[in-house]
């Protein structure tokens, strides 16, 4: 008796099964092959995949970077502290040495949105641009586009959000001041 779903003839099951076996020789080689000509060739890296975007200026961008952002502001910032130490926020002690981190503490200069002038902000995040961080200096000015607060109230603001440094974000302030206004 035979099997539902088995061919009446015995000869169909083995072409079958051997067209498996040359069909995942052919996917290996082809696997090899994409390996390969992925080594070989010269490619531009990129870290993060919104770095190509970034440059645009135009309304749309930064109206669509705005809505995207919970809080949208120029502030100074205050202080930085860096992955060489560990940090007590609430119950839990986080080692920041494990991975390449910054806590910063802005001073909001102007709000767009989501704070007001002479607030003070936090972020926390990675410094690692291959996680599209970015790491903060003390004293400088930034525009800031941050999302999502943690738990304690920290901010993230990595190198796909638009945010920058306040000197030479002109155009992009004057965008912004249009729209809060």
């Amino acid at each position: 008796m035979v099997p539902m779903g088995i061919a009446l003839s015995s000869q169909i099951p083995r072409v079958i099964w051997w067209r498996c076996i040359d069909l995942s020789k052919a996917i290996r080689v082809a696997y090899l092959w994409i390996a390969w000509v992925a080594v070989m060739l010269p490619m531009q890296a990129l870290a993060c995949s919104c770095s190509r975007s970034l440059g645009d200026n135009s309304d749309r961008a930064v109206i669509a970077a705005m809505r995207s952002a919970d809080v949208v502001v120029v502030a100074t910032v205050q202080e930085v502290v860096s992955s060489d130490i560990s940090v007590a926020l609430g119950d839990t002690t986080y080692d920041m040495r494990k991975s390449p981190e910054e806590i910063a503490e802005f001073l909001v200069i102007e709000s767009f949105q989501g704070s007001a002038p002479g607030a003070k902000l936090h972020t926390w995040m990675s410094t690692s641009t291959a996680f599209c961080g970015r790491s903060f200096v003390l004293g400088a000015t930034y525009l800031l586009y941050l999302r999502q607060a943690n738990r304690f109230g920290y901010y993230r603001a990595g190198l796909c959000s638009r945010t920058k440094l306040a000197e030479g974000a002109d155009q992009e302030l004057d965008i912004l001041r249009h729209l809060a206004a």
